[in-house]
């Protein structure tokens, strides 16, 4: 830029030379010397202009070509930048598609998980009723004793008329429990025994270990008990009752107890 002002100034100072000669110089020989001094003067000024403004637009020419290599540059960036954020946008929305689906995948399983919890649930319950009356039906046509049973009950208790027995029942039996009790009570008493009481107790002897039919002794093998508790146990036998008989040292040494259980 100073270069250009230079040969600028340059310039003009030779067309001020020319036209201020005749002024300057008045020797005509020595005007037309002076005429080409200032011509070659402006001459080398406008050359110089030239040559300059030649260079500056080869420097202005070579800063374009940078400055469009650079733009191209950034424009091949930002259009790899626009691809790869459509084509985030693209998975983006892939996913958010993915997430909705998922989302209504997991309600729809959570809806059909309840629906059968509460179908099992129910079949559950169901099942069970239908078990428990199975039980209930199979346990009373097992703990029925008919009236030929308490006749061989009879025939081989009678002998011992007189004697005491207490019936005992659990707490957590049912009322076919209690019922089958009364077979037995019917049976004893038909042979001259003295019921001496029925007891309703607790759970106690309901407990792992008893069998539907128990006679608690003392001690079987005492004189005082034995042919009874033997005339028992054949007739229990002879009319195949599941029963044992439990040793309690608790009780008196002719006592018995018959403790009737749950059906199992």
């Amino acid at each position: 830029m100073l270069l250009i002002l230079i040969c600028t100034l340059i310039a003009f100072s030779g067309l001020y030379l020319e036209f201020k000669k005749e002024h300057l110089v008045k020797n005509k020989s020595t005007q037309k010397k002076y005429s080409k001094f200032i011509l070659f003067i402006g001459v080398i000024g406008l050359i110089s202009n030239n040559i300059i403004q030649y260079i500056d637009s080869n420097k202005l020419e070579s800063h374009i070509k940078i400055l469009k290599s650079s733009n191209d540059t950034l424009i091949v960036k930002l259009d790899g930048s626009y691809f790869a954020l459509k084509e985030l946008k693209t998975k983006y929305d892939s996913l958010r598609v993915i997430n909705i689906f998922m989302k209504d995948m997991l309600v729809k399983t959570k809806s059909n998980l309840d629906v059968l919890s509460e179908k099992t649930e129910r079949g559950f319950e169901q099942n069970e009723l239908y078990l428990k009356n199975i039980r209930t039906k199979d346990i009373t046509r097992k703990r029925i004793i008919t009236d030929k049973q308490k006749e061989l009950i009879i025939s081989e208790i009678k002998k011992y008329n007189g004697h005491k027995i207490s019936l005992y029942s659990p707490s957590d039996g049912d009322q076919e429990n209690e019922n089958y009790l009364r077979y037995f009570e019917d049976a004893f008493q038909k042979s001259g025994w003295i019921i001496e009481k029925q007891i309703i107790v607790g759970g106690y002897y309901s407990k792992e270990g008893m069998y539907e039919v128990n006679v608690l002794v003392n001690d079987p093998d005492d004189v005082s008990i034995k042919e009874i508790v033997l005339s028992i146990d054949k007739a229990f036998s002879k009319i195949g009752l599941n029963y044992k008989f439990v040793i309690d040292t608790s009780l008196q040494k002719n006592e018995l107890i018959l403790y009737i259980c749950k059906g199992q």
